[in-house]
């Protein structure tokens, strides 16, 4: 990374951050049993995917929360709390956006407890947030979106956000971290990356028109539904990522060895 240029700084891209219902002062919207949109948390998600887990009982720290692990997962998910009105406030937002999808990141993390520090996925718009998820919108259109979603959760950024953070991943982290600009890397690479990471965020129907649009009609037969061929997948990106930013294989090793509660296996892989 000594070479990295200011313009590769993620605050110095076309980039925009911000929280939706917070859990205090806006839970007068929230509802448990029903509403029109789902208001997802930090706890929901995982790498690239937004429906991770789904609520069983109870709430806030005696929340139960149980792994999803079929696809697609709209018919039996059941998201803790659901919100039918939506403030200005957040509706401004949307209407920045360039996409009915955006990247969202857990905002309470760690690097001792926790296997993975930095955790991202893409949430349809129709998907409201609470305030443990940070909401980004990151290029020019859907492709560079899911491009920069691999970014994010690779390794390489893990770590570097791994060497700053306490608990909170907030916007003065994110704004430092060093990333690969879309339009600088090679095509074929960042197509590799951005169609992996495409197919691996598409966990329910509500990805439908955006695997459409970019795959043609190959989406649904590309889908990655198997565990083992979808971690494959990220350990791909996450090689692809650190040749991109010109890393060897020392270096990634000793990048790696900030993850101890990885598997060997992942870590293995990604140097293969």
């Amino acid at each position: 990374l000594k070479n990295r240029k200011d313009t590769d700084v993620l605050s110095n891209t076309d980039y925009h951050i911000w929280r939706e219902y917070d859990v205090t002062m806006d839970s007068n919207y929230f509802d448990d049993l029903s509403g029109d949109y789902i208001l997802t948390s930090g706890q929901a998600i995982n790498h690239y995917d937004c429906m991770y887990k789904k609520w069983l009982e109870k709430h806030g720290r005696s929340s139960k929360w149980e792994i999803v692990e079929n696809f697609p997962k709209t018919n039996d998910y059941r998201a803790e709390y659901y919100v039918s009105e939506i403030p200005d406030r957040i509706t401004t937002h949307h209407k920045i956006d360039k996409s009915n999808y955006r990247i969202v990141t857990q905002t309470v993390t760690g690097s001792v407890t926790n296997s993975r520090t930095l955790k991202a996925a893409i949430v349809p718009k129709n998907y409201l947030t609470n305030n443990s998820l940070n909401n980004l919108y990151i290029g020019n259109n859907d492709k560079e979106l899911f491009f920069y979603l691999g970014i994010l959760s690779s390794f390489v950024l893990d770590w570097q956000v791994r060497m700053k953070i306490a608990t909170n991943l907030n916007k003065f982290i994110l704004d430092t971290l060093i990333i690969p600009i879309y339009e600088d890397i090679n095509t074929k690479l960042r197509n590799q990356i951005m169609e992996s990471s495409l197919r691996l965020s598409c966990v329910s129907s509500e990805f439908d028109e955006v695997t459409s649009n970019i795959l043609g009609e190959v989406a649904k037969k590309s889908l990655i539904t198997d565990l083992e061929q979808r971690q494959s997948h990220k350990n791909r990106i996450d090689a692809l990522v650190a040749t991109i930013m010109g890393i060897n294989k020392v270096e990634l090793e000793n990048i790696l060895s900030s993850f101890p509660i990885v598997k060997d296996e992942i870590k293995f892989d990604v140097l293969h």
